[in-house]
């Protein structure tokens, strides 16, 4: 049985080793000297833009020229560049220079690099050069005639046969073009009512009068029509359907044509509908809020007219108002309105429904904020992951500037709670997360721990936490790393853009950089696993903790303090000294699988050094390298191979990540040969139990010699191939001898020897049919011979103190149980439950405790005993069904001190279960109201529960599992391993009634 983790939660902190690499330029005194032997130079130097750093140079420098006093030079080209910018030439100050300029060099200059800076876009730069704007599109060179204060161009590539357009934003220099995906006279639909657009149903003006309604763009036409302006209006046109085709839009239509939309890495030109439900005067006091119908607003107030594109929000708490976000040209302000009746009225534009975030682990939670702009807020929570948010609360909230907010009063609904934290006065603040690829509202609770500023103790250094999960360390003035941080026992984790990672300690208002590498790290061994117990702890100042796990206390005991250095190769390898011992350690993360919401553990670990699993070793023209760790050996040769390794006497392991397996030998000479493939250390590998297990270990040299090894004690002897075998092999020692094959398990990574098993062994025919048979090989196979002759090999398990039950899988849809008789070697088929059930206690399967039914009405009760690794046989009986049932039946014992008891064959988590009755069988009633509830158990965990669903408004029939604590029962109902129900229950077992405690 595999010992249980203890291992709840760590948090890793690796070191992480940045290679920097400076660019450095010599500068001359860009003052004008002439040298005293008549020789005059000419160097070059720059000064990096706003906005570029070191980082971004590349290339080299022209070369310093040196020539006679007044004689000529001429600009040379050069790779010399930074990124983002055109080198336009090189000035003196007054001059500024080309490549392939000359002139007379009369006294020693200095020219400085003269830079155009570009606009920055995702596929390049743009570049604002003679009255043009200069940027790449595709493969084409594009220029568009420049109109200061223009934002937005469209151009066509002729050569291309091509259009697209250019987002021109000169307050950040940026830049965004995308091409035209229709022709002139192709519109897509846009929608003010949502503000989507509908690639589907597009418009196409034929000529002056005639236009097309197709399902696709440059798709056959749907419909036909006819358009015609709209009287007393310039731009909008009544569509008509000529014929009998039916539009969803409707076959008659106002339109207006002209709008831009953009979809992925392409724009279209747009017609939109009218909808007047956008269309009328709202007034609010002096003020006035226009809608044209088509998506656009004019609002005249205070501070002047202008009209912008509106977008509905939707809402759902907010659904019986018109809510407007009133948006600027360049989206960098809004103003959001509720039209009731006539009447418009400004809100908060935090109006909305918002998900708590948490933004270091990433994950929203189950609790959500629903603002209505006017300082009212309802709160809302599910029960479980795939559960409807339902009303938990109502009150108040306050604003507080910059997007940040507190908790007013507010009134729980009847039995709800909130998390302690939701108290008045709680701070938050609204923000945009990104989950499962789209961008959702969401608020982030303040946290006092995460805000401050720091200095270290000679001021040159800040570290400043905004209190809601986001930090900044600068280092003079200039930021170092910035991102989401938390903290982690008393430092604070800051994790950057591309996994940059910092740790820090505060200390009132100052605090120190710390070391990255601080944490605890578990013993790790590549090929045998994990040392929870043992531990090294690093505090990121050179200080190192030996720990060892106490089963007493339950925690970790400093066993001895010691300091670490880095090693100088710059890896993440260690020295660690303590007194009494020095060694060389390595820092990594190892992947444990996965948690019950499916996120990846990983667990930091350490390796120790062995100088003896370190070296190259050759064998002609191919080499085996050891790392020194366990953790990477490298062989070359006719079929190479990386991975893992062990090393035990001379003998190499090689694991790699597919779990192939190669062994080597080493020699004194630094030399190997490629070893017997049954050479290495094997793990036991229990038929009964299907456990590995390290308490008995068996060594082979891949020659003759072999050692086993159990509980301490190491016997030695010799290993040969059985006569006439090819994979079977015995052991012979003094006082030991024993068969066994060798076998590889993939999952594991190692390789274990199975000994043979005479209970597992023998040939049984089918009621004397020789031509039906089973022969079981003694290591947990049979080869099966069914009634046509036909014959396969299957792993299979073996039952019962005497071997007379045997399972295999058949197929992927049968599994075959045969009994077998012994005293004649026949075997019948069983189809009562037979075979080794294991106890269920309705949470839990356990291996300690199983029964034994041998398919013919006797069975045996055993108990697994930690320390002979072995079941003991506790009791033995006889068993009978109950009633009618194939499931249910009656344990009667012989002998043992077990009494009788009654118990439902099953199969949970992919194991046959046994579970005991629980004595509430039968069916429980309750009233609620109008309706009858009623519980119905089968006495061994399963139950059907009737009900009224308040969501859904009828009555229920759900079937789940349940379990009893005293009166209490808990009924449950999963899907995919997730509660998505659960009622709680107080029942009498006296009058069979039931009262609701909960559920939801």
């Amino acid at each position: 049985m595999q010992k249980s983790k203890r291992i709840t939660l760590i948090v890793t902190l690796l070191m992480l080793v940045l290679s920097v690499s400076m660019f450095a330029v010599a500068c001359k005194d860009p003052e004008d000297s002439t040298p005293a032997n008549s020789k005059a130079t000419l160097t070059f130097t720059y000064t990096l833009p706003d906005g570029r750093t070191e980082s971004d140079v590349s290339g080299k420098l022209p070369n310093a020229i040196t020539v006679d006093v007044g004689a000529d030079v001429t600009v040379p080209d050069t790779t010399f560049s930074v990124r983002g910018c055109k080198l336009i030439g090189w000035t003196d100050g007054e001059t500024t220079y080309v490549v392939d300029d000359t002139f007379a060099l009369t006294t020693s200059r200095t020219l400085t690099a003269v830079f155009n800076v570009g606009y920055v876009g995702a596929d390049g730069y743009a570049y604002l050069e003679d009255g043009s704007i200069n940027f790449t599109f595709g493969d084409y060179e594009v220029t568009v005639p420049y109109v200061q204060g223009t934002a937005e161009y469209d151009f066509t590539v002729t050569d291309a046969a091509t259009r697209g357009h250019l987002w021109w934003n000169e307050t950040n220099k940026t830049f965004k073009v995308k091409e035209w995906a229709t022709a002139v006279n192709e519109y897509v639909l846009y929608l003010p009512s949502d503000g989507s657009i509908n690639v589907s149903l597009v418009l196409t003006l034929k000529d002056q009068t005639t236009a097309t309604v197709s399902l696709e763009i440059g798709g056959a036409a749907w419909a036909t029509g006819t358009y015609a302006p709209v009287e007393g209006t310039a731009d909008e046109f009544e569509f008509t359907v000529s014929g009998s085709t039916y539009l969803p839009i409707g076959n008659e239509f106002r339109f207006k044509t002209g709008y831009m939309v953009e979809r992925d890495d392409a724009v279209y030109g747009a017609y939109m509908l009218y909808d007047d439900t956008f269309a009328g005067t709202y007034t609010s006091g002096n003020d006035k809020l226009v809608l044209d119908a088509y998506g656009f607003a004019t609002y005249k107030g205070q501070s002047g007219t202008y009209t912008e594109r509106t977008d509905l929000k939707d809402v759902e708490e907010f659904e019986d108002v018109l809510l407007l976000i009133f948006t600027n040209e360049d989206r960098t302000d809004s103003v959001t309105m509720k039209i009731d009746g006539t009447a418009f009225t400004a809100v908060g534009n935090e109006i909305g429904a918002y998900n708590v975030w948490d933004p270091v682990s990433a994950d929203k939670g189950w609790q959500k904020f629903v603002l209505d702009g006017k300082g009212g807020l309802i709160i809302q929570s599910k029960a479980s992951r795939f559960g409807r948010f339902s009303t938990v609360a109502t009150g108040s909230y306050n604003a507080l500037g910059n997007n940040e907010f507190s908790l007013g009063d507010y009134t729980l609904e009847d039995g709800e709670e909130l998390p302690e934290e939701y108290v008045k006065g709680m701070r938050f603040k609204l923000t945009v997360y990104n989950y499962g690829g789209y961008d959702e509202a969401g608020y982030i609770i303040y946290n006092a721990a995460l805000y401050g500023s720091y200095v270290t103790a000679d001021g040159s250094a800040t570290l400043v936490l905004d209190g809601y999960g986001n930090a900044e360390y600068t280092v003079s003035g200039q930021s170092v790393i910035s991102g989401t941080c938390s903290i982690v026992n008393d430092l604070v984790l800051v994790l950057g853009a591309d996994d940059d990672m910092a740790v820090f300690q505060i200390d009132g208002t100052a605090f120190q950089k710390v070391g990255i590498e601080i944490g605890r790290y578990f013993l790790y061994n590549a090929l045998d696993g994990l040392d929870e117990d043992t531990a090294l702890y690093f505090n990121g100042r050179g200080e190192a903790i030996l720990m060892r796990y106490n089963e007493a206390t339950e925690q970790y005991d400093q066993v001895k303090t010691g300091q670490y250095v880095a090693l100088a190769n710059g890896t993440d390898e260690w020295t660690v000294t303590f007194a009494d011992q020095t060694m060389r350690v390595k820092m990594l993360e190892v992947y444990m699988g996965y948690d019950q919401s499916g996120n990846d553990i990983y667990i930091p670990v350490y390796l120790v050094y062995n100088a003896a699993w370190d070296g190259t070793y050759t064998n002609g023209s191919s080499t085996l390298v050891l790392d020194g760790y366990g953790f990477k050996a490298t062989y070359t040769g006719t079929e190479s191979i990386t991975g893992p390794f062990t090393v035990t006497d001379s003998i190499v392991t090689i694991i790699d990540s597919d779990n192939n397996r190669a062994v080597f030998r080493l020699a004194n000479n630094n030399t190997f040969a490629v070893a017997d493939a049954s050479a290495g250390l094997h793990y036991t590998y229990d038929l009964e139990t299907q456990t590995v297990s390290d308490a008995a270990q068996l060594y082979l040299d891949g020659l003759t010699t072999a050692k086993f090894m159990q509980n301490g004690t190491v016997t030695e002897g010799t290993y040969a191939l059985l006569p006439d075998s090819e994979d079977e092999y015995e052991f012979t020692a003094q006082g030991v001898t024993f068969r066994f094959k060798l076998g590889y398990l993939q999952s594991y990574g190692i390789t274990v020897y199975i000994r043979y098993n005479e209970n597992w062994s023998g040939e049984y025919t089918f009621d004397d049919d020789e031509d039906q048979k089973i022969v079981l090989d003694g290591y947990g196979n049979v080869t099966y011979t069914d009634r046509y002759g036909e014959t396969d090999t299957y792993t299979c398990t073996v039952a019962g103190s005497q071997g007379t039950v045997v399972t295999f899988k058949y197929d992927s849809y049968t599994t075959f149980t045969f009994l077998l008789d012994k005293s004649n070697h026949t075997y019948e088929r069983a189809y009562d439950p037979a075979g080794y059930y294991y106890f269920y206690d309705g949470e839990t399967v356990s291996g300690y405790k199983r029964v034994f039914l041998d398919g013919k009405g006797n069975a045996e009760i055993s108990e697994y005993n930690n320390e002979t690794k072995v079941y003991e046989v506790t009791a033995s009986g006889t068993y009978a069904a109950e009633g009618s049932s194939d499931s249910v039946f009656t344990f009667t014992p012989s002998s043992g001190s077990v009494q009788a008891f009654t118990f439902k064959a099953d199969e949970k988590e992919g194991y046959n279960v046994y579970r005991l009755a629980d004595g509430i069988a039968g069916e429980y009633t309750c009233v609620v109201g109008e309706n009858t509830y009623t519980f119905t158990a089968d006495g061994f965990g399963s139950a059907t529960y009737r009900f009224y669903d308040d969501d859904y408004g009828y009555m229920r029939t759900l079937d789940g599992e349940y379990t009893v604590e005293g009166n209490t029962v808990t009924f449950t109902m999963t899907s995919y391993g997730y509660v998505v129900f659960e009622a709680v229950l107080t029942i009498d077992t006296t009058t069979h009634t039931f009262t609701v405690v909960s559920q939801g």
